[in-house]
């Protein structure tokens, strides 16, 4: 009976991470980010329906909710890291200027802030969906599942050669050069005159 349960519930997801995915707008298949999230949030909702004993109605509640909020989390992330690729640009122009330079971190920051604003707004509905048992339940396992998940990433990481590490993206900027160069260029400037 259990197992019949588990795997009546497993189709369901399934099918409602299908049909979920089939109506939403078209991504771009080739980005290898999008592909691990999707592989990520079906485990999840595998694992998840199980932490959480659901039946098939309150998965499918619960997982609408949780549908919902991840196509706007994605756009929000979307937007972020291209953002961030902008700033990434920017720290290595030395002239940057410096209103931009403000705009694209004010961005940035207030991007992070609706993402984590939008987390709790899910969460909290996430939560009135289930028992106080099941709330417990699923605090531990969005901890231990985002712990899970970071120490696969980081072994993946570790086992990459390191010619193959996108290293340039967490090198910092290069260096501006010394006051003193800007300085002794002034200086042969008044002294020419």
């Amino acid at each position: 009976m259990c197992r019949k349960l588990f795997l009546g519930t497993l189709i369901g997801c399934l099918l409602f991470g299908t049909s979920a995915l089939l109506a939403q707008p078209l991504r771009d298949p080739q980005d290898p980010r999008e592909k691990s999230r999707e592989r990520i949030q079906m485990v999840k909702m595998l694992k998840l329906t199980e932490a959480l004993r659901l039946d098939r109605e309150a998965a499918a509640r619960f997982f609408a909710v949780n549908g919902q909020f991840e196509e706007t989390k994605r756009r929000l992330r979307a937007d972020l890291h291209q953002d961030i690729e902008r700033l990434r640009h920017l720290t290595r122009n030395l002239n940057a200027p410096e209103k931009e330079l403000r705009e694209t971190v004010l961005r940035i920051k207030n991007k992070r802030k609706d993402l984590n604003d939008l987390n709790l707004k899910q969460l909290e509905e996430e939560l009135t969906l289930l028992r106080p048992d099941q709330q417990a339940r699923y605090v531990l396992f969005t901890i231990d599942f985002r712990r899970e998940i970071d120490d696969i990433v980081r072994e993946v990481r570790d086992e990459r050669p390191a010619a193959a590490r996108p290293a340039e993206r967490f090198a910092s900027p290069p260096p501006r050069p010394p006051v003193e160069t800007y300085r002794d260029s002034y200086k042969e400037g008044v002294q020419k005159k």
